[in-house]
């Protein structure tokens, strides 16, 4: 058995008269769970909402050929 479990679930996010499901996720924020599971006389649990805001920026000169081939002129 393992010591720890680490999963994701969807918060309350449908708005009524829609109900909420679980396996639909409407405004891009979930849920991170880590539970301990060694000691089961004292348990332990991290819940953290987080949110995905999209990929970032592309670096004229990032490491690598970059979007712009560019080499690696950093």
């Amino acid at each position: 058995m393992s010591d720890y479990l680490v999963y994701i679930k969807d918060n309350d996010d449908e708005l009524p008269p829609s109900p909420n499901d679980p396996k639909i996720d409407s405004d891009l924020r979930i849920f991170i769970v880590s539970r301990c599971t060694k000691y089961a006389d004292t348990p332990k649990e991290v819940e953290e909402l987080v949110e995905f805001s999209g990929g970032g920026t592309n670096y004229r000169a990032q490491q690598g050929l970059g979007r712009y081939s560019g080499g690696n002129n950093n």
